[in-house]
C-alpha cells in the first residue's frame, strides 16, 4: 500500500475460502479494499469503498463493514 503507516488510522482483514481481504482507513478518505497474497505478502488493489469503513468481517460468504459517521454507526454490505 502506498500510504505511510502514520496516516492509516485503521487496517483490518477478513478471510473466506482461502482469500484474505484487507482494507485501509485513512481519516476523512474513502477506504480501499485489497486482497493479500500470503505467499508473497503483496496486496492487490480491488477498489475504493463508497464510505470510510473502520472494520470488516465475513458473515457466511458476505463481506460487511462498519461505517461510523458522527454519532451514527451502521453495518454496510460490501460486494466483492
Amino acid at each position: 500500500m502506498s500510504n505511510k503507516a502514520s496516516n492509516i488510522s485503521s487496517l483490518d482483514l477478513a478471510m473466506v475460502s482461502g482469500t484474505v481481504y484487507i482494507q485501509d482507513c485513512v481519516w476523512n478518505q474513502l477506504s480501499k479494499l485489497y486482497t493479500l497474497d500470503l505467499a508473497t505478502g503483496k496486496a492487490r488493489f480491488i477498489g475504493e469503498l463508497i464510505t470510510e469503513v473502520y472494520d470488516i468481517a465475513f458473515g457466511d460468504s458476505q463481506l460487511y463493514g462498519i461505517d461510523r459517521e458522527g454519532g451514527t454507526t451502521q453495518l454496510v454490505k460490501i460486494d466483492i
